[in-house]
């Protein structure tokens, strides 16, 4: 018999094995039988407390400083992550694997290393501190802009006059604008000086406006005089007052499941814009777990949570989502798929969600109301502690 352990394998190798063994079945009937037999999918459990390094402090805030002391004399620093070329004792690893119900893998809490118990530990990433980098979508396309990027598409040319803000490069101020149009290429008409401030600041460059100047903090705004003093709301003056009202219903476009490629299959969707949601049922502590989104054509997005399977895509949602999708169904669970094509607010005025205003209304309105509830837990990112949505 082989020692090899099938029980940590996927169901769909699991699947593959049982079939090759004579026992034809599907990588969601695996799953099923598992989830019968009490096991479940389980993270370890970071439950055995190790001893810290009596110098691990010290050796922090000695390299905390050193790297400031470089920094401070502009020499180089590199930073390099590493990854264990072998297990060296009961260390934590990513992933999860089949195991009987509330007997999940114990490992260490920490994975700081505490003796010479292993082999030594390879090169995984290497990157520059001081090398700033700033990452933004402008007018859907993903732009990144680097320090070293910005002033060498500067050279071979000249600033333009200054009227309002200012940015400093290399002793020299420059309108923000023309900075990030000959950085990017993009037209002054498709961003505004206050984002354009805001990216050259994460940046590390000097902001200022007229004689002010900051490095970091707020931006500076040419603004009359300050208030001083406690603020009070009660004295502003109210100019109006909303009351926004959405109401539509989510009718059923029917259940997910893996083709013969393991990848999501999607019902029959409308080549329309709207909102859609994921209901990927009860998980084993009884809570309801959905997700929801919008689209400008639902057909098309279906498509683009079916073959975001690779790292190489683009969307990062679209990604993580497809994960979502695929190792829930392989684990032997459903998910039942839901749209809203239509949507009202208002005095029963219907909404245009050729919009993206609209449907994201609509969107957060059923976001807020899913947090609200009990039992129910959302996958949104901004659903969590305030993060913004990809």
């Amino acid at each position: 018999m082989s020692p090899l352990r099938w029980t940590t394998k996927s169901l769909r190798n699991l699947a593959d094995e049982l079939t090759r063994q004579g026992h034809p079945v599907s990588a969601t009937t695996v799953g099923r039988l598992l989830k019968d037999s009490g096991f479940s999918l389980q993270a370890q459990a970071k439950t055995l407390e190790g001893e810290q390094h009596p110098d691990r402090d010290a050796q922090f805030r000695y390299l905390n400083e050193q790297v400031k002391q470089h920094q401070a004399d502009d020499e180089p620093v590199i930073s390099v992550d590493t990854k264990k070329k072998e297990m060296i004792g009961r260390l934590p690893d990513p992933g999860r694997q089949w195991r009987p119900k509330g007997d999940p893998v114990r490992v260490d809490d920490h994975s700081f290393f505490s003796g010479p118990t292993g082999e030594a530990a390879i090169p995984y990433g290497i990157y520059d501190p001081n090398l700033r980098s700033m990452q933004f979508i402008l007018d859907g396309e993903s732009l990144e802009l680097t320090s070293t990027l910005v002033r060498r598409r500067l050279a071979g040319h000249v600033p333009e006059e200054i009227r309002e803000y200012w940015v400093e490069v290399d002793g020299v101020h420059w309108p923000v604008k023309q900075v990030i149009s000959l950085t990017t290429g993009a037209k002054r008409s498709r961003f505004q000086s206050h984002a354009s401030r805001r990216w050259l600041q994460n940046l590390g460059f000097l902001i200022g406006a007229g004689s002010s100047a900051t490095e970091s903090g707020s931006i500076p705004r040419l603004t009359g005089a300050t208030r001083r003093g406690p603020f009070d709301e009660s004295q502003l003056r109210e100019l109006e007052a909303l009351d926004v009202r959405v109401a539509f219903s989510w009718l059923s476009a029917g259940p997910i499941t893996l083709d013969e490629a393991g990848l999501p299959r999607f019902p029959g969707l409308p080549r329309a814009p709207g909102l859609y949601r994921y209901d990927f049922g009860v998980d084993d502590d009884g809570i309801q777990v959905i997700y929801i989104g919008e689209s400008v054509e639902l057909a098309r997005r279906a498509g683009n949570y079916r073959n975001a399977k690779t790292d190489r895509s683009r969307q990062r949602t679209s990604r993580r989502i497809h994960k979502e999708i695929v190792g829930h169904l392989e684990s032997g669970g459903s998910i039942a798929f839901a749209i809203a094509t239509s949507v009202r607010w208002g005095d029963d005025v219907e909404l245009d969600l050729r919009l993206k205003s609209a449907r994201r209304l609509a969107e957060n309105a059923a976001v807020l109301l899913a947090q609200s509830q009990s039992g129910i837990r959302v996958l949104n990112i901004d659903a969590e502690l305030g993060e913004g949505s990809e």
